[in-house]
């Protein structure tokens, strides 16, 4: 076939030759050789396995296109289609660095770089944020959990851990499942398939959902949301079909603390407040590297009484000023949508701002008490909940637009000394037990700094993460039968 005709009408057609049971068998076989947690890609892997983010734009097209009597689905053909999505050029041409800046903050980033993240990492968060109790300020997660989703999230943190022993071991999640009936003498409980049906969608409903996302999109499926990461899960009749096994994962962490706060207005940022904070606050006392971590206190300037950013940290005479914010990364930006870029942009040159002037306060020597903390050893971080990916410079350039009152010494300090991160990237330092004031430093040395989307994990090099098996891994796992299954 010439390779002219190998378009989006050439993948429609070819996806149209095979059952709906080929499409789906095709995907589970890809998809299991590209669960390898945290996996890097390089060119030699690509050349002979999808990656994740071409899965999902290979299961969305099989699920919103037609099916065909062919019921097997040959290697050659499924390679095919994902060398169409890797050939296709951008909708948009690349005129300017400024476009392929974005393209590849956005675009690229955005769609890529969540799949590339630990697992088991992300489980550990969720499992604390979804578990957190705080009756003082009244936090009960579980509770709002279980009333706005009928099931309990212990139920479903370990339904999150079955799935991923299943993909560890290498195998089709029915037929672990199986096994492990088989081995434990039980079979799953009505609670099982309750959780199933918390992300299930049907087939219909999916693809007409999914083709309004593609219109959306000028690059059709590429940048758009796919709907499997929320439902994995597609009903036909009776059947229940996991194309992309990996997005288990996303499912019952990400998305689904994000409908948990879709669902319950005003509750956002109350965790943002009252949880989110706090877990960041106790991975920094995890991390063991530090000489103090505590939380916001009130100070007094000029007669004005003030609280300090969220988090502070100090080690060796330095201080870093820790601000959390639980930001968001919409999926317009994987279109670099200009309105949601721009409200974006917007949103972070604020949080740069606000942090900036209570460092000014506190490092300025005027603030009661005086906590010893100076320009020179200080630090701030804006942690978003999710990294949007936006060049540093636009940020920092959009927040001078908007103050044009500072002056160029104070420009230089918030571009040198103030870094905005997301959340993943502060785990990867404490769960690894490692200092994150030498990455800030040596982002402060570099005089691109500000152009970097990511802090230099050169600093991670050699260090094994260290996650709370013990804390939470192991009585959860003891906890899934009695949950999940029962006995025959």
């Amino acid at each position: 076939m010439v390779k002219a005709l190998l378009g989006p009408r050439w993948v429609e057609l070819a996806l149209g030759n095979y059952s709906w049971g080929a499409k789906m068998r095709a995907c589970a076989r890809y998809a299991t050789r590209a669960m390898n947690k945290g996996r890097r890609w390089d060119a030699s892997e690509i050349k002979n396995c999808p990656t994740p983010w071409e899965l999902n734009q290979f299961a969305a097209y099989s699920a919103v296109f037609q099916d065909g009597p062919q019921a097997e689905m040959p290697d050659q053909v499924v390679l095919s289609i994902i060398n169409v999505f890797r050939d296709r050029p951008p909708s948009r041409k690349m005129v300017s660095l400024e476009d392929i800046k974005r393209f590849l903050s956005f675009e690229t980033a955005m769609v890529q770089f969540p799949y590339q993240q630990d697992a088991i990492l992300i489980f550990f968060r969720y499992r604390y944020l979804l578990s957190f109790v705080d009756p003082s300020h009244g936090i009960d997660m579980p509770a709002i959990f279980r009333k706005t989703f009928a099931v309990d999230y212990s139920d479903v943190a370990a339904f999150a851990m079955v799935a991923h022993l299943a993909a560890a071991s290498g195998q089709h999640w029915q037929l672990f499942l199986q096994d492990f009936c088989r081995k434990y003498k039980c079979h799953p409980s009505a609670r099982f398939f309750e959780i199933i049906e918390l992300f299930s969608i049907d087939r219909e409903e999916y693809a007409r959902k999914q083709s309004a996302l593609f219109s959306f999109s000028s690059d059709g499926p590429a940048n758009a949301e796919n709907l499997m990461e929320i439902y994995p899960f597609l009903r036909m009749g009776k059947a229940r079909f996991l194309p992309l096994p990996y997005l288990l994962n996303q499912a019952t962490t990400r998305h689904l603390f994000d409908r948990l706060m879709e669902t319950n207005g005003g509750l956002r940022s109350q965790v943002g407040r009252w949880v989110m904070e706090p877990y960041v606050q106790w991975m920094f006392r995890r991390c063991g590297c530090y000489d103090s971590v505590g939380g916001s206190f009130r100070y007094k300037i000029f007669g004005r009484n003030l609280d300090s950013p969220d988090v502070i940290v100090q080690h060796d005479g330095t201080t870093v000023f820790v601000e959390v914010k639980l930001a968001e990364a919409p999926v317009g930006l994987r279109q670099a949508d200009k309105a949601t870029v721009e409200k974006t942009l917007e949103l972070t040159a604020k949080f740069v701002h606000q942090l900036y002037l209570r460092m000014s306060e506190i490092c300025g020597g005027n603030a009661k008490p005086d906590m010893g903390a100076r320009w020179d050893r200080a630090f701030g971080l804006v942690v978003g909940h999710e990294d949007s990916y936006a060049v540093r410079e636009d940020i920092y350039l959009r927040c001078f637009e908007r103050h044009p009152e500072l002056s160029e010494k104070d420009r230089e300090l918030i571009r040198r000394r103030i870094s905005l991160v997301g959340l993943y990237s502060v785990e990867q330092f404490c769960y690894c037990h490692r200092n994150i004031i030498p990455a800030l430093e040596s982002r402060m040395r570099d005089a691109a700094g500000s152009e970097s989307i990511l802090l230099d994990t050169d600093f991670l090099k050699g260090g094994n993460a260290d996650y709370p098996f013990d804390e939470e891994f192991i009585p959860l796992a003891h906890e899934i039968p009695r949950r999940l299954f029962a006995p025959d």
